[in-house]
């Protein structure tokens, strides 16, 4: 049908073709289903534990363990900077284990050497079961011009603060169970 015939017959958008429309209420359904099922959003910090951090697993979801990871540090006097279950991360202040002393800041700190801090990851791994990475990190040197991240190295065999890493992961393997299939 020509362009005229349909204009003299007064039908709407003649000679335009017709596009696919969305209507406006589909088009918000969509949008609020993206916005609640995906949040980019994240209390994690954008880098990953460090290599050679010591890994466990344990029968419980992470909404269960950081608590009791939380529970458990708070017990032996360190003070949690940030605890996010749904995230499944944990980070303590700088710890001084000499001085039983938890510190806000790196600068506040007497003995970089001795001074560490924990970070756990927790992602989930069978269903219903967590991975642990518990990264006990201090920072040799203090160097304002580069990032803090840049200076942090696990701690070494023998430091307080891998003793304090292991027995808080036997101390949630025990508590939660370990999935089968994982020691």
């Amino acid at each position: 049908m020509s362009t005229e015939r349909s204009a003299e017959r007064g039908e709407p958008n003649s000679g335009v073709a017709r596009s696919f429309r969305i209507p406006h209420s589909a088009f918000r359904i969509g949008v609020a289903l993206v916005a609640t099922g995906c949040n980019p959003y994240t209390t994690r910090p954008p880098f990953v534990p460090l290599p050679d951090a010591p890994v466990a697993y344990v029968d419980a979801p992470r909404e269960r363990v950081v608590p009791a990871l939380r529970t458990w540090l708070e017990a032996r006097g360190f003070r949690i900077d940030h605890a996010e279950p749904l995230d499944g991360y944990l980070v303590t202040a700088w710890y001084d284990p000499e001085n039983k002393r938890s510190f806000s800041t790196e600068r506040d700190v007497p003995n970089l050497a001795r001074t560490f801090r924990l970070r756990c990851w927790l992602d989930p791994d069978v269903p219903g079961a967590t991975r642990i990475v518990v990264e006990a990190v201090y920072r040799p040197v203090y160097d304002p011009s580069r990032t803090p991240r840049d200076l942090e190295v696990l701690v070494p065999e023998g430091h307080e603060g891998r003793a304090v890493a292991e027995r808080l992961m036997a101390e949630m393997k025990e508590r939660f169970g370990v999935p089968p299939g994982r020691s």
